[in-house]
């Protein structure tokens, strides 16, 4: 039970330990504690409510961590470098990687009909299409007779 992160929250401290993400208020005999282990958790994010300018403002964040079911615990007003070292911890527990599974050329936007189209912006899928498209012009399209008997 080592504490790895311990940060001031909207509902007391965001506690990161090593076997588990707590959120705990202990304050004037009250006791009240949400956890979840990692074995439970799927997942964190950050959300920057006001960015971190310097000399004036450390920014505020809302980390969400989720968990299985409608499970998640929810800390906001935490500083921006503390809920992105607290993602950073919790992303390290769970083993998750970051992996880029294809590459897009542009940013994708959201179209209400096409929706975002990423079948054609995927690079993979776009070098078979383009490969596939083009015809090579040495090799005679099969048909009963030959296009040279065909002019004639």
């Amino acid at each position: 039970m080592n504490v790895l992160l311990k940060t001031r929250c909207n509902k007391g401290h965001l506690i990161v330990y090593d076997d588990r993400v707590s959120v705990e208020l202990h304050s004037l005999g009250i006791h009240n504690e949400n956890s979840l282990p990692y074995s439970q958790v799927t997942g964190c994010d950050v959300k920057t409510n006001y960015a971190e300018v310097p000399f004036l403002s450390k920014g505020l964040a809302t980390l969400t961590v989720f968990a299985l079911g409608d499970q998640k615990i929810v800390a906001s007003l935490i500083t921006v470098k503390d809920a992105k070292k607290a993602k950073e911890l919790i992303d390290e527990r769970l083993g998750k990687k970051t992996i880029l599974l294809m590459y897009f050329e542009n940013n994708l936007r959201y179209d209400y009909k096409l929706g975002f189209g990423t079948g054609d912006l995927g690079y993979p899928i776009r070098l078979i299409n383009d490969i596939g498209a083009s015809k090579n012009a040495l090799v005679e399209m099969s048909s009963n007779e030959l296009e040279s008997k065909k002019i004639m």
